[in-house]
């Protein structure tokens, strides 16, 4: 694999050390397992996505979802009920997982919802009011007195 070598960015840039932290774990990824669970990444519109999990046998009981420092958090919590029944086949996989997502600034989770056995998380990027482009107003001066004579 091919390094990246970003000191030139970061010479003429200010405030962009988080991305430098999210380009070396995207380049060295703890785990090599991370199809499980499997998911699909929508995007809906230009600042609207969805991150859809199968999740089948699992409760909302069983799932948690945490957003922090902008890193969204979707992970299985153990409950201890015994199983009983005696399984022939076990294709369904139910073991633990752990899957982080770094959002963009400004990216808001709108809502979870859990339907048929797939977990949907809606995303959503709000740029605050005083962030986005404004234009300005440029006045015309009909004439230019000068006052120095």
């Amino acid at each position: 694999m091919q390094n990246i070598n970003l000191n030139t960015l970061f010479r003429t840039s200010v405030g962009f050390d988080r991305l430098n932290s999210i380009l070396e774990s995207a380049s060295n990824p703890p785990d090599l397992g991370l199809t499980y669970p499997p998911h699909n990444i929508i995007k809906d519109s230009e600042n609207e996505y969805r991150i859809v999990f199968a999740l089948a046998g699992f409760s909302i009981d069983e799932l948690d979802v945490t957003l922090e420092n902008n890193t969204l958090t979707v992970k299985s919590i153990k409950l201890d009920t015994p199983d009983k029944a005696k399984y022939i086949h076990r294709g369904i996989s139910r073991r633990g997982f752990n899957r982080s997502f770094q959002l963009a600034d400004f990216m808001e989770v709108i809502r979870a919802n859990m339907q048929n056995g797939l977990l949907e998380i809606s995303l959503k990027r709000e740029i605050p009011q005083a962030l986005q482009p404004k234009t300005i107003k440029i006045l015309e001066e009909n004439k230019i007195i000068n006052k120095a004579a």
